[in-house]
């Protein structure tokens, strides 16, 4: 048997994500101040992305990554210049985050300052899955994009390389010599400009990742206070509970947009939950309000990719069963009849014989 690919049966949903308004606009507005000092003009950058100048300037607007991608190609286009991940990511600073930027100055330690962050990324950016590693001598912390990000996958994680790398230096108020970087891309020719502020690049390596000593994570923060830091921890706390009050009649495209199968399987209900920052309680009841529930749309989402899979002799049903999350291929047999009336072999028999395979 020949290596089959794994079906995007999801792909539709998996690609939504980057429609989800979940980007703050203030990530917005300082894309397009940095494409107007390079000479690109703000109205053909945002022309027909589906913002107007009044939504940006709401202090609780939101973009989607794709309208963010759609900016910065333009920008690149208009002005010229490949380096605008890297030109964003210098540019932030973090108290431009808000409650959660004040909230990591005035953590005690960098150690906690990148706990917080962890805690609350979802807060900052959803495109991209995290993995930490701590040994006794490293942290290292693997990025994993979402969706395929191209044409901008680039452009994304230097922005996010850099803003952790400038972020963690100011908090510090110290060089930091030893942070690493790894990137699975060549070294383009703008990063000579930016190499000495950004600590050590490494390109061409297998993956996205981070690397730091464990010791820089007890270094305390010049700014660190602990009243300051509760204060600030308030208020993300009730700008998360301001946004778990989803629009029903989106929240059912939101999950749909994120129930599609990783290297775990599908997520679960708290993983969905954790993704758009909205409590577990809250999301089933916005769930409710839009007429359907958790189990009902994974079903469905399952569904689909098992009748693609069904359709490519080359995936047996044990091989199925695994990638849809059962046990055993007789459970996915009984969910697939529950689903359809009929049983997973009956599919894919009828199928080949109307072809005549």
């Amino acid at each position: 048997m020949t290596d089959a690919v794994m079906p995007s049966a999801v792909s539709s949903e998996s690609t939504a994500l980057r429609d989800l308004p979940g980007i703050s606009a203030v990530y917005m507005r300082q894309l397009l101040d940095i494409g107007e000092r390079w000479g690109a003009t703000r109205a053909a950058l945002v022309h027909n992305v589906g913002l107007t100048h009044t939504q940006l300037e709401r202090p609780d607007a939101r973009v989607s990554s794709r309208q963010m991608g759609r900016v910065a190609r333009r920008i690149m286009r208009q002005t010229g210049r490949a380096d605008i991940g890297m030109a964003f990511g210098m540019a932030f600073r973090p108290q431009d985050f808000g409650q959660l930027g004040h909230a990591l100055m005035a953590c005690p330690t960098l150690g906690q300052a990148l706990a917080v962050i962890y805690r609350y990324r979802e807060m900052l950016v959803r495109d991209v899955d995290r993995s930490l590693e701590i040994t006794p001598a490293w942290v290292t912390m693997t990025f994993h994009a979402r969706y395929d990000m191209e044409p901008t996958r680039q452009i994304f994680f230097e922005a996010l390389l850099v803003v952790m790398y400038r972020f963690s230096v100011f908090l510090t108020a110290r060089c930091l010599p030893e942070w690493q970087v790894n990137v699975d891309w060549e070294a383009p020719p703008y990063f000579s400009q930016y190499a000495s502020e950004l600590g050590g690049w490494t390109f061409g390596q297998p993956a996205v990742q981070l690397r730091m000593p464990r010791a820089y994570l007890n270094l305390p923060l010049f700014m660190a206070d602990e009243a300051a830091l509760q204060r600030a921890l308030e208020g993300v706390h009730f700008e998360l509970s301001r946004r778990e009050r989803l629009n029903a009649d989106n929240v059912v495209a939101q999950v749909k947009a994120l129930l599609r199968p990783g290297r775990q399987g599908f997520p679960d209900f708290k993983a969905v939950a954790a993704s758009l920052c909205v409590s577990e309680r809250s999301l089933n009841r916005r769930l409710g309000q839009a007429g359907t529930h958790f189990q009902a749309l994974l079903d469905e989402s399952r569904k689909a990719l098992a009748l693609n899979m069904l359709l490519n002799r080359q995936w047996p049903l044990q091989q199925i069963s695994n990638a849809l999350g059962f046990a055993e291929p007789a459970a996915f047999t009984r969910a697939f009849r529950r689903w359809t009336g009929q049983t997973p072999t009956a599919v894919r028999r009828a199928h080949f014989s109307e072809n005549g395979h």
